[in-house]
């Protein structure tokens, strides 16, 4: 497989970038510093081939054997490069990716360094943000430089690369275009080879014979994957997975698994979104609890709600046994085993988890190691558990807690230890290089059974996507002439996964089989510490979930929304709530373009990582909503008679209070009314919360009003281009930003629906 590689490199005229990264003169200039980059021997290759392919007017997708950062604006600055180099300067190339605002970032840091000068690419070439809709910012004129969006629709660029590293991306354009990919296992892959595309690819094979043709940089900053990480492949990994026993809690493990199999064949057709979206969740809470690294009491210390935190695990069996009150039939009675089986599930480890004792181990013997968790939650309960602070996590050198969504950062480290099994997605990103030896904690046999053939589908598509038979369809296609030493065989030292005996508490091949379905089913439903909406919810009268319910159309399609919850709603330039039953035509409901949920803050929850204030205030005024319904139900007042105590305690505002306790309104905007609400309803909040929830109240509202005033101005296209991307000081975001996120549909009529709805089929926009 040398030969490949080293042949592309050896015979093709080197890219022009290629030359500037291997003379050191490629600089990252993020605002922190200057940092020479440094390409690695696949970039080289990967640039090599998209050369041939644009000389060939070819499509192309390559597989990279690692989460390969922003790699998709290295190929099209070398696209850019190379017509400025031949003397066209008036070149386009779009960037279709998940993550707009980072790629915009990465091309407007680069630079090339020249004597006494570091150009900034972008003074050559500009960069443009795609329209949210998928249009070209241009219309159907020609742009020179690079346009990057999540969504495109007819282009008129000369090239378009497609970033699938970075999350769904959607595409509608008849050019040939360049595809990246970093899992194997991505099913967009097989759709890509069923419609004839030349791919290519690296197996373990083609690695570990690469060694002697590196060309590196010393000094440099890695652009895409780190050579120690690919070195780290060549050599081989070493998969130890380590059996931790557990009988009750394998005996309930084994249940579920055959429940949710049963469930799954019992809906062949797979098109009750309320079946599909309860069974996502059901093995949600089942990996979940199957990947703890401690007691399930503890790790509900850290937890609350997504994106901010895990959901708390003593949610899980309630939630879905009202879940399976929505269900009829015998899909009801399989549903409500379920959750009698997830209670005993969490039951068991409640009495004791034996990883916990693994871990004392791997943290007492001194050893270097990286200590790989499913989400920042589940790291944050192990550190507890080992009497470390969260702060002092990367204190002690020789013991490192990462989730598994961190890993493109680290370089490799001796070992590798991961807790539980990881999603089907996030396979890739643990068996990459990180480390020579990796081993993963199962709960029971029957789980290592099942890790074991995860990690051999892993390890045989990267063999697949990278093996001779689909490189010789490129090499033919791309280089036209019969590929180099196709009979060398190279000797691999296959190393298989071992299954060893671990820690025991003490008081089949795939075992999802027809399960696969549901990693497919809502993939972006499922974020970085779990899923983002729920089955059912808990109120004063317990667990619900089905609710009183209106289907609203859209010029955007339909939705069903909560009666008597309110909803964002934009008039001019200011975002109000209203209650759906009052919606009329013509009203402009705010919903999230990607996975079409309802409401501000929740369409912007991706974006929002670094504003705690903003998501804390959310759940912050859900906790009060839900307090204040309560208690005025169980005070016996009446609207009446709550304004005449509020109005003997002197306040003088006693047309909003139907809003404070009925509507649903965020909460009285003067603090000394908040106080005597507080009274009057005993809702037993102390001074310190109060005035912690009225500040997370003002800060929501100046966050609204910024974002209503700038999704007015694009609206009524107010704003000039300089201003679409300046990004404002409230929100934290740029007009670009809230379009790109935002979508506003236009109510078109509304309808009460004649039962009661499912949790699961409300506040999401369908037939986008």
């Amino acid at each position: 497989m040398n030969a490949w590689d080293s042949s592309l490199l050896a015979s093709a005229e080197l890219a022009s970038l290629v030359r500037i990264g291997r003379e050191r003169r490629l600089i990252l200039d993020d605002g922190h510093g200057a940092h020479r980059v440094g390409l690695c021997w696949v970039d080289e290759v990967a640039l090599a081939l998209i050369a041939m392919a644009k000389s060939r007017n070819q499509g192309l997708t390559i597989v990279y054997p690692a989460p390969a950062g922003e790699v998709a604006v290295l190929l099209a600055a070398q696209l850019l490069l190379d017509e400025f180099v031949r003397g066209n300067r008036e070149s386009s190339v779009g960037i279709v990716t998940a993550d707009t605002t980072q790629a915009i970032r990465t091309w407007n840091a680069l630079r090339i360094a020249t004597t006494g000068a570091r150009v900034p690419i972008a003074d050559v070439f500009p960069s443009y943000r795609g329209d949210p809709e998928g249009e070209s910012p241009a219309g159907h004129c020609n742009l020179n430089g690079v346009i990057i969006g999540h969504h495109c629709k007819g282009w008129s660029v000369d090239h378009v690369i497609v970033d699938h590293l970075a999350g769904f991306v959607r595409v509608d354009i008849a050019k040939p275009s360049i595809e990246v990919f970093a899992d194997p296992l991505d099913p967009e892959l097989r759709r890509a080879d069923e419609l004839g595309r030349l791919i290519w690819g690296w197996s373990e094979a083609g690695l570990a014979s690469a060694d002697g043709f590196s060309v590196r940089a010393g000094y440099t900053w890695p652009f895409s994957v780190a050579s120690e990480r690919l070195d780290t492949m060549a050599a081989g990994v070493d998969v130890r997975l380590r059996v931790a026993r557990h009988p009750q809690a394998e005996a309930a493990l084994s249940r579920v698994r055959e429940d949710l199999r049963v469930l799954r064949s019992m809906a062949p057709s797979r098109r009750d979104r309320n079946l599909e979206r309860g069974l996502s969740a059901a093995w949600h809470h089942f990996s979940t609890l199957t990947s703890l690294p401690c007691t399930p009491s503890r790790f509900d210390r850290f937890a609350g709600l997504p994106p901010v935190a895990a959901r708390a695990t003593q949610t899980f069996a309630s939630e879905l046994s009202a879940w399976a009150g929505t269900l009829t039939g015998d899909v009801a009675e399989i549903a409500s085993i379920i959750a009698s089986d997830i209670a005993d599930l969490r039951a068991a480890l409640e009495l004791g988890n034996p990883f916990e004792q693994t871990l004392r181990e791997v943290h007492a013997s001194g050893n270097e190691t990286l200590v790989v968790t499913r989400t920042a939650t589940a790291a944050k309960a192990l550190l507890d558990s080992l009497g470390l602070q969260t702060r002092d996590r990367d204190c002690n050198a020789s013991f490192v807690v990462r989730s598994i969504g961190k890993l493109h950062r680290q370089g490799t480290w001796p070992r590798v230890l991961m807790i539980g099994e990881p999603a089907p997605w996030d396979w890739h990103r643990l068996l990459s290089g990180l480390a020579p030896y990796v081993e993963v904690l199962a709960l029971g046999r029957e789980s290592a059974s099942g890790y074991a053939s995860s990690i051999a589908s892993l390890e045989s598509a990267r063999d697949h996507w990278g093996g001779v038979k689909v490189r010789q369809r490129t090499w033919r296609a791309l280089v036209g002439t019969p590929p180099p030493n196709v009979q060398e065989a190279v000797p691999l030292n296959i190393r298989p996964v071992l299954v060893v005996d671990g820690a025991e508490y003490v008081a089949a091949p795939d075992p999802f089989g027809d399960l696969t379905a549901l990693f497919d089913l809502e993939p972006l439903n499922i974020g970085g510490e779990g899923l983002n909406t729920a089955l059912a919810r808990q109120d004063g009268r317990g667990w619900i979930a089905a609710v009183p319910a209106v289907a609203v159309s859209t010029d955007r399609g339909k939705l069903m929304l909560e009666v008597g919850r309110p909803v964002d709603v934009r008039e001019g330039p200011t975002i109000v709530e209203r209650r759906p039953e009052a919606l009329t035509s013509g009203a402009v409901v705010l919903v999230g373009r990607r996975q079409g949920r309802v409401g501000l803050l929740e369409s912007l929850e991706e974006r929002l990582g670094d504003r705690p204030d903003l998501l804390a205030a959310r759940f912050l005024v859900d906790d009060y909503h839900r307090l204040v319904k309560r208690r005025f139900a169980e005070s016996g007042f009446t609207i009446a008679t709550l304004q005449q105590a509020l109005v003997a305690r002197g306040c003088d505002r006693t047309s909003a209070v139907r809003g404070w306790v009925a509507q649903g309104t965020l909460a009285p905007q003067r603090f000394s009314d908040l106080e005597k609400l507080n009274e009057v309803l005993d809702l037993g909040m102390s001074s310190v919360r109060l005035r912690e929830l009225f500040a997370g109240v003002q800060r929501r509202r100046g966050f609204r009003r910024a974002a209503g005033r700038a999704l007015a101005a694009a609206a009524r296209g107010a704003t000039v281009a300089a201003d679409v991307n300046l990004v404002d000081d409230e929100t934290g975001l740029s007009i670009t930003d809230l379009r790109e996120a935002i979508a506003e549909a236009v109510v078109i009529d509304v309808v009460p629906c004649d039962q009661l709805v499912p949790l699961t089929l409300l506040g999401r926009l369908e037939d986008l």
